[in-house]
């Protein structure tokens, strides 16, 4: 566990952020924007989040307002949880061939890429129609936004080109794919969350192209958003992919404003360097001699807890061992395995007894 001191440090950013998520009417966002007062520990903590950092308005959507149930929206953006990628993957394909030639299909993508310090975002988006690419584009989006903001910001500009398009008033519907499955589920359902301001304008592009300039073969038709399979071989989704990290790697003109995406990542990003810089001086030495460092998401955590146990004893060397019951004075304790050896942290690895009486899926 981190050190109390990294933790409470880690709820103060929390904290902040959610005061910049708070209705700007709340007493304490009144509090904080008004004249310049005392240097208070509000204020401080306040400072802590980037005050240019995207707004989230926290009534935008009425709080009795029933929201979509995740199951339903699931199936509206084409998700089954129930079935196999490859079987969901040749689903997504067989849409393809029922939607009409008119119609135009939008692939996009978002990616972030690290190179040494620097971590940037970028957006990318490709749309055809009758099988022909009609338009494509990327962005650049700087090192404060994340995948989903660049995933959110794609499909906005797709829409957005989509409309803008000449042969636009030859379609009838527009079919955005995408492979984030969060983003997918956002654009055809209400929630407050990061990129707020994309999703309102994603949603405002609703009316605009059903008020298209169109030919009078054509119907006013319907946006249409789909989940596709990444990384599948479908190759709208590989061309949007690699426009995005094309755009990953260029600068953008102006740095876009934090998201709240950002803010939430950095907070666990500044725990974790400040956890591991205290780990080089408070890490115990049988820790060190093994080499183990701190880690995000640690790999022993998908062992099962009987071996779990085990091995997070070893490290403590706190358990059922010789040298813990000699440390403590156990008069009554047993020092010796049934097998004859020495209990040692590591004995019930080699203990032939143990292993033969320890489950087949356990060994």
């Amino acid at each position: 566990l981190p050190p109390a001191e990294v933790i409470l440090d880690a709820k103060l950013y929390k904290a902040s952020v959610r005061i910049h998520r708070l209705d700007e009417r709340h007493p304490l966002r009144k509090r904080l924007g008004d004249r310049p007062g005392p240097d208070s520990r509000l204020r401080r903590m306040a400072r802590l989040v980037d005050g240019n950092a995207e707004y989230i308005d926290p009534l935008e959507l009425p709080p009795w307002e029933r929201l979509a149930d995740w199951h339903t929206v699931l199936r509206r953006v084409g998700y089954d949880p129930g079935k196999a990628k490859e079987e969901l993957a040749l689903e997504f394909t067989d849409r393809l061939g029922t939607f009409s030639k008119r119609d135009i299909v939008i692939y996009s993508d978002g990616s972030q890429m690290t190179d040494g310090s620097r971590t940037s975002a970028g957006a990318g988006w490709i749309g055809y129609q009758a099988t022909r690419q009609i338009f494509r584009g990327s962005e650049p989006l700087g090192s404060q936004t994340e995948v989903f903001d660049a995933e959110a910001q794609a499909a906005l500009q797709g829409l957005l080109e989509a409309v803008r398009s000449p042969t636009a008033r030859m379609a009838d519907n527009v079919h955005i794919c995408l492979d984030n499955l969060a983003v997918a589920a956002r654009l055809v359902s209400q929630s407050a969350g990061s990129s707020q301001t994309r999703f309102r304008a994603f949603s405002g592009l609703f009316s605009s192209w059903k008020q298209r300039e169109r030919t009078s073969w054509t119907m006013p038709g319907r946006v249409y958003i789909w989940w596709c399979p990444g990384h599948a071989g479908i190759p709208g989704n590989e061309e949007a992919d690699s426009l995005a990290k094309e755009a990953c790697k260029q600068i953008p003109e102006s740095q876009p404003q934090p998201t709240l995406a950002h803010l939430k990542r950095q907070s666990e990003a500044a725990a974790f360097q400040a956890f591991a810089r205290r780990w080089t001086s408070l890490c115990p030495r049988q820790y060190a001699d093994l080499g183990i460092v701190p880690h995000p998401k640690p790999p022993e955590l998908c062992l099962p807890r009987h071996l779990l146990g085990r091995l997070y004893a070893a490290r403590s060397q706190h358990g059922d061992f010789a040298a813990y019951h000699e440390r403590f004075a156990h008069k009554d304790a047993l020092l010796d395995c049934s097998c004859g050896r020495r209990k040692t942290p590591v004995h019930f690895y080699f203990c032939k007894r143990g292993r033969k009486a320890t489950p087949g899926h356990l060994r």
